[in-house]
């Protein structure tokens, strides 16, 4: 049933660059450089990467699709990776915003060019940029590429060496897991700016989308687990930004606890699916494991079981393409009418 990995949109997060957005982006994100920031417009919550970068560390495939809202402060710079794709610390593919303001897609380290496009993109302006890179081989892993921008594709190449053969890698396979995203330009107003970043290890891409984050609005039918003060649930876990004094726990395999959603707000197109993000922690040793579930009784859908393995809170995410109660592809009705929360496992 899922079919992005990951997901984004950049408004749930303190705005400015101070501790709290560093706290929240390390919730989301496995590691980070410099100081991320947080900045507000017309678009809404964007983050920016001057001088500043940000990894999510996903499973292993050979296949992965990339998009975001993007723009850039200025050009007649020097070439720069806003994008790398890595097995564990090897690059084998990167995503250039090249100085004169075309983009390049790369691999062996940037140092190999597979395609360019063959117009510059404007400054300050924005775009919805998308790539689609698959890894193949093995002595060498070779990368093939393509790159779309608002729809088009404008570059693509390959079948091309990345300089390393899977014997040399951790995985020993023509794989990757690990997405960095940075700023081409050092400097403030020169760094990139993006929004509504998707992550997915499958063919297709999305398209112009939006990511509109809702959050828990009432308590479901099923509560199982405790909250840390008072009676209700849902206003335990519903804080944006995220605020890890609040929370809702239990010990007991087999409790579940739902609650109903925000109603979307206005908007065109159609909806491409939901993804349900949770944000988990253990207080104790050993396995501690649950799962995402959608339903009045939590059985309409339920994820993978996710195993919780630290004690600082971690995000985890279960993406639908279809609502489970009809099989077909969501409606407004059908994400208002949304039951969703969490199962205990063990």
């Amino acid at each position: 049933m899922g079919f992005v990995l990951f997901k984004d949109s950049f408004q749930r997060y303190d705005v400015g660059g101070g501790a709290g957005v560093i706290a929240n982006l390390h919730q989301r994100y496995t590691a980070l450089s410099g100081a991320p920031e947080i900045i507000t417009s017309s678009f809404g919550q964007e983050l920016s990467l001057a001088n500043s970068g940000i990894s999510k560390t996903l499973p292993h495939s050979s296949r992965w699709v990339v998009g975001h809202r993007y723009r850039y402060g200025s050009t007649g710079l020097a070439d720069g990776a806003i994008y790398e794709l890595k097995n564990n610390t090897t690059q084998l593919f990167a995503l250039f915003q090249d100085g004169d303001g075309t983009m390049s897609i790369r691999t062996n380290n940037g140092g190999t060019v597979l395609a360019v496009t063959d117009r510059a993109l404007l400054a300050d302006i924005r775009y919805m940029i998308e790539w689609d890179v698959t890894l193949g081989g093995g002595t060498p892993i070779t990368v093939t590429a393509e790159l779309r921008i608002n729809g088009q594709v404008v570059a693509s190449g390959g079948p091309t060496s990345t300089g390393f053969n899977a014997s040399q890698l951790l995985s020993l396979a023509a794989d990757a897991n690990v997405h960095r995203f940075s700023a081409a330009f050092g400097g403030a107003g020169t760094g990139s700016v993006l929004k509504d970043l998707y992550i997915k290890n499958e063919a297709g891409y999305e398209g112009d989308v939006r990511i509109v984050p809702i959050y828990p609005a009432s308590d479901g039918g099923i509560l199982d687990w405790t909250p840390d003060s008072g009676s209700t649930h849902f206003d335990r876990v519903n804080s944006h930004p995220v605020d890890i004094t609040k929370w809702l726990s239990t010990a007991t395999p087999g409790n579940i606890d739902l609650w109903g959603f925000d109603s979307l707000p206005a908007f065109s197109g159609t909806i491409v699916g939901i993804n349900i993000s949770v944000l988990a922690q253990k207080d104790d040793e050993g396995t501690k494991s649950f799962k995402i579930v959608t339903g009045a009784t939590g059985t309409d859908a339920e994820s993978d079981e996710f195993f919780v393995s630290s004690n600082n809170p971690e995000y985890y995410e279960f993406s639908l393409k279809l609502d489970p109660l009809t099989g077909l592809p969501w409606t407004a009705a059908g994400v208002n009418a949304l039951i969703a929360g969490v199962k205990c496992i063990s």
